[in-house]
């Protein structure tokens, strides 16, 4: 099973250069729905995506050893007047040849060096659930019923391994407020954890 940690290495990983956003739009936040909301987080819709925009696609091999099964990439690419980098990363399927088998994981994180306020506010609005905790970045835990969020149990709880059954596990990490070099990160966890 991947670790939420292969997920946090793999996004430390990520360093942009790009433009200050102008303050009326929503550059972040456009990128982030294109790119990871609209694909549904599925990997070869997420390089179709990018791959059009004009992205330029860098495999990440210096993983460590400990975490075999992923497949992690960036794209780097303009996006609405910013540098932008895409994250990308699965689950690999090591009884299937190590195939991407995003039932097990997906993430997709965008960065930017300038992030814009209007980005934050719109992400969070779209997180539809409370933060789950976080100062400098919060963490929303949702699932997706029907097209509404609502907010994950904690992960000790018996109602969360009954969900996580059905419905995906959602984690998404947003800045608190505008910064430089910063990142919005969706996570997604199909497969049961391990308790």
């Amino acid at each position: 099973m991947i670790s939420r940690s292969a997920v946090s290495l793999a996004t430390a990983l990520i360093f942009t250069a790009g433009v200050p956003a102008r303050a009326t739009d929503a550059p972040m936040f456009g990128a982030f729905k294109k790119f990871c909301i609209d694909t549904k987080m599925d990997v070869d819709a997420m390089r179709v995506a990018l791959g059009t925009s004009g992205g330029t696609r860098t495999p990440i091999t210096n993983i460590p050893p400990d975490f075999p099964g992923q497949m992690n990439e960036f794209w780097d690419l303009p996006f609405a007047g910013q540098a932008l980098r895409v994250f990308l990363s699965a689950g690999l399927d090591p009884g299937n040849g190590y195939r991407i088998k995003p039932t097990l994981m997906a993430s997709c994180s965008v960065a930017v060096q300038h992030m814009d306020a209007a980005s934050i506010a719109a992400v969070k609005k779209w997180a539809g659930v409370p933060p789950s905790n976080g100062d400098v970045v919060q963490t929303y835990d949702f699932y997706d019923d029907g097209g509404v969020h609502k907010a994950m149990p904690n992960r000790g709880d018996k109602a969360y391994y009954a969900l996580i059954a059905i419905h995906p596990d959602y984690k998404l990490s947003v800045p608190q407020k505008a910064r430089d070099y910063e990142t919005i990160a969706l996570m997604r966890w199909q497969a049961p954890p391990k308790r």
